[in-house]
């Protein structure tokens, strides 16, 4: 994670006394699974311990001088990792109380360059794959497509995505930023 602004002084004699906020140049990318999606995948011998997700449209340079993304967009792939062993809290009800069932297995947490201060979101294609300790991998991966991604939000795909990745739920949380602009419940997309 990673923060930053740009305040622009003019020389002078006097006390510069200012408050300055610091916003996130990146978008947070979250994948999460039910807790019985992981258990049902463990009784079915998949245990996940690394994943990896490729996402479209992303930037790969950053002027913190201009607060602003430099260059044109490109596929990104990051590594196989390991998946985060905290929960994932999505308040999928938006009625800011996280329940039981709005705390999903981590898969993967990302931070990807997607547009300037002020921009709006842009929609990017995920690829998801993940692998066992003893290797298995899922084949073919996951895909995602036209998921909504913006500077300074989190994204979370959360669902069934180890043993039934037709079901699934994208939401761009507010708590990333003041307002949630966008996000889908049930294949429902909303402003």
């Amino acid at each position: 994670d990673a923060f930053t602004a740009k305040f622009d002084v003019t020389p002078t004699t006097a006390a510069i006394k200012e408050t300055v906020t610091l916003y996130r140049p990146l978008a947070q990318l979250n994948l999460g699974a039910y807790k019985d999606d992981v258990a049902a995948a463990a009784a079915a011998g998949i245990v996940v311990t690394n994943t990896q997700v490729t996402v479209s449209n992303v930037y790969t340079a950053f002027s913190a001088y201009d607060d602003a993304v430099v260059g044109g967009t490109s596929e990104m792939t990051f590594a196989l990792n390991a998946i985060p062993t905290q929960d994932l809290d999505v308040d999928i009800n938006r009625d800011n109380n996280i329940t039981d069932d709005e705390k999903f297995a981590y898969l993967a947490l990302n931070y990807i360059l997607v547009g300037d201060k002020g921009s709006e979101k842009s929609l990017a294609d995920i690829k998801f794959t993940w692998k066992t300790a003893a290797g298995k991998t899922n084949n073919p991966i996951s895909t995602f497509e036209n998921i909504p991604v913006q500077r300074n939000y989190r994204t979370n795909i959360v669902g069934w995505l180890l043993t039934n990745p037709a079901e699934f739920n994208i939401v761009i949380d507010e708590r990333f930023e003041d307002n949630s602009k966008y996000g889908s419940i049930d294949g429902k997309v909303y402003k």
